[in-house]
């Protein structure tokens, strides 16, 4: 008897498991039609791109399955670390994962971004530093980043406690302040990179620019200030008690 031959992606022709959405390889979603070539011959190849964003796609997967949507600090049945929750999970309701398929780009940068934060900011290194490397490919795929997603991206990079991660965030706060040597986020950044790499010189002379110019670089109508006021509030708090 002849089994019928299991579904394959429209687009680069692997093999679909049963029940599959969307293709594991490079995410385009299940019964897509293959796209009529134009030229002289089509290219298999997908841009760097959309590669980057179907990697990121398969390993949300690959931890969506392993770690069940859970607020409580308590350590999950099958040993999940404390407070672990799928990647794109929102804040409520079931806690279930949001179609992904569905989000652009942007928006699985700023999931990710918002889900390594929260670990951060619950005391929980091991899971925020589990989900950097997808929140970096995320905001990678993005090409050419506006100010707030350096911030995140540098706030990614520190989250980690690594020295690697305070690098990446003093690149994008040099970045930053080479634009606009008062953008209080970007010398948030700076300061806080410094800890990390134990240069207190440095350290002191970012926290007191930021401090100098802080009542009037709020004075700004910027979105970014108006998105991330509690953290700059928090980081002149802290500045101010050293």
């Amino acid at each position: 008897m002849n089994l019928p031959a299991s579904p394959s992606c429209a687009v680069c022709k692997a093999a679909l498991s049963p029940g599959a959405r969307f293709c594991h390889r490079c995410g385009t979603p299940a019964g897509a039609r293959p796209e009529v070539p134009t030229g002289g011959g089509a290219s298999t190849v997908l841009p760097w791109s959309i590669a980057a964003v179907s990697l990121i796609i398969l390993i949300t997967l690959v931890a969506t399955r392993t770690w069940q949507a859970s607020t409580t600090p308590a350590a999950s049945a099958d040993g999940a670390p404390a407070g672990m929750v799928a990647p794109f999970a929102g804040g409520g309701g079931s806690g279930a994962p949001p179609d992904i398929s569905q989000m652009s780009p942007e928006e699985r940068a700023e999931r990710l971004y918002n889900r390594v934060m929260t670990y951060a900011e619950r005391g929980l290194p091991d899971s925020a530093a589990f989900f950097s490397p997808m929140a970096m490919m995320a905001y990678n795929a993005l090409g050419q980043l506006n100010n707030d997603q350096r911030y995140h991206v540098g706030s990614i990079g520190l989250a980690t406690g690594a020295r690697e991660g305070a690098e990446t965030a003093l690149a994008q706060a040099d970045t930053l302040l080479k634009a606009e040597p008062d953008f209080l986020l970007g010398l948030m950044l700076a300061a806080r990179a410094h800890e990390v790499l134990g240069n207190a010189t440095k350290r002191k002379q970012f926290e007191a620019r930021f401090l100098k110019v802080l009542d009037v670089e709020l004075k700004k109508p910027l979105d970014e200030y108006a998105a991330h006021r509690p953290s700059i509030d928090a980081a002149a708090n802290s500045f101010r008690a050293q």
